[in-house]
């Protein structure tokens, strides 16, 4: 666990550095932090927050709604942006999240969805504020215990032998945490 601790004190001490390059933007480590903490705000601000999922395509907000939900403790679930609606109907339906967050090109496949009480929301209803007062601290890690591997598949399932590679690919990055820089990048 130490190794993990290390990986975000690293996201810390390179608050300067860009952590996310997107289009003609770019984002530091401290922006990524600061702005996950705004999601986080607007989604602690739900009665109750368990699970939030993600059906968004490629942006710095993806991230930043998936680190605001890490710091919420919820369980990210993060649903590929080209799905169907009857994909994402189903989705709902078997995982009943608190939170659904999407990209504005999804609002009207949307539209007449049940979400079953959960909240519908895009990048407009967080306000991203460069204020100082908001904390840059680091996201929280979970304990092993409550540590989730999601993988999504296709028609046909997953084989085993993915599995077993997602499995020591977790298990590596748990182990040994990761001590160069990282960084998203979208096309």
């Amino acid at each position: 666990m130490r190794d993990i601790e290390n990986f975000c004190n690293m996201l810390i001490s390179k608050k300067e550095k860009f952590a996310i390059t997107f289009k003609d933007d770019k984002y530091t480590y401290e922006q990524l932090l600061r702005y996950s903490q705004c999601y986080a705000n607007v989604f602690a601000s739900q009665p109750t927050l368990e699970k939030v999922l993600i059906c968004a395509q490629n942006s710095p907000e993806w991230c930043f709604a998936f680190y605001g939900a890490i710091r919420c403790k919820a369980i990210v679930v993060p649903l590929d942006s080209q799905s169907t609606k009857k994909e994402i109907e189903y989705v709902i339906n078997d995982c009943r999240p608190d939170i659904v967050f999407i990209s504005d090109d999804k609002k009207d496949i949307f539209t007449d969805m049940n979400l079953y009480g959960a909240r519908l929301m895009t990048k407009d209803d967080v306000v991203l504020s460069d204020d100082k007062s908001i904390p840059t601290t680091d996201i929280p890690m979970g304990e092993m215990d409550d540590t989730m591997l999601s993988m999504l598949c296709n028609k046909e399932g997953i084989r085993p032998e993915w599995l077993e590679c997602a499995k020591q690919g977790a298990e590596f990055m748990l182990k040994y945490g990761h001590d160069g820089d990282f960084n998203w990048y979208f096309a």
